[in-house]
């Protein structure tokens, strides 16, 4: 409730007449969309990744979504997000607009480490897979693991206690996935559509699924 008031204050001074966010599911972002639909002011959600499958889990089962969270309209990649949104919505609020983060400049990331060994980059939601700790101790004399942690959950203090163990991993939460995607030697993901965007960068990608 204050995050609410907070923006609406916010808002009620900068009065903009577009409000953008990336990822207008979280509760972040549909405080931020409600606050904007009471004030007038149009939303539109930045498509942030690539949708992996036909559907994206969360434009699926929309019928309990109150349209006071959900934004105006859809930044989208590609003619398939475009019609899988319209369909979800019954609605023509998705815009082709490309992938807007392409052509943006990358940063120089500085590593947490040396690079000496070759670096294996991991996508993966709140916990580890329960088999990572039994792959890092096999491979630590030949590579570096680095991290990436869902930029939304982050990861669970479980992991981050076995990650505060060893020598090798390390964690990367900030900057786009573009600008570590060229430091690794290959990407291990679940269901992250990240790994199809390491596969658009030509790095070598291998899925792993649930127990």
């Amino acid at each position: 409730i204050l995050y609410y008031f907070s923006i609406k204050a916010i808002l009620k001074v900068v009065q903009p007449k577009i409000v953008f966010v990336t990822n207008w599911y979280s509760i972040r972002s549909m405080s931020i969309i409600s606050v904007a639909h009471d004030l007038g002011i149009t939303v539109v959600d930045i498509q942030h990744g690539l949708s992996a499958a036909n559907n994206h889990r969360c434009y699926i089962n929309l019928s309990c979504i109150n349209e006071s969270i959900l934004p105006n309209y859809f930044f989208c990649w590609s003619k398939k997000d475009k019609r899988v949104i319209d369909e979800q919505f019954e609605s023509d609020r998705a815009i082709e607009t490309g992938r807007v983060w392409r052509f943006l400049p990358k940063e120089a990331i500085a590593l947490p480490f040396e690079k000496v060994k070759p670096i294996v980059l991991l996508i993966c939601g709140l916990d580890l897979p329960s088999w990572f700790s039994k792959l890092e101790e096999k491979v630590q004399n030949k590579y570096d693991f680095l991290i990436r942690p869902h930029p939304t959950f982050g990861l669970s203090q479980e992991s981050i206690a076995f990650l505060n163990k060893v020598n090798n991993v390390y964690i990367h939460e900030h900057g786009s996935l573009e600008d570590v995607l060229d430091y690794a030697a290959c990407c291990l993901g679940e269901w992250s559509a990240g790994l199809v965007e390491a596969q658009e960068n030509g790095t070598v990608t291998i899925a792993y699924g649930a127990e």
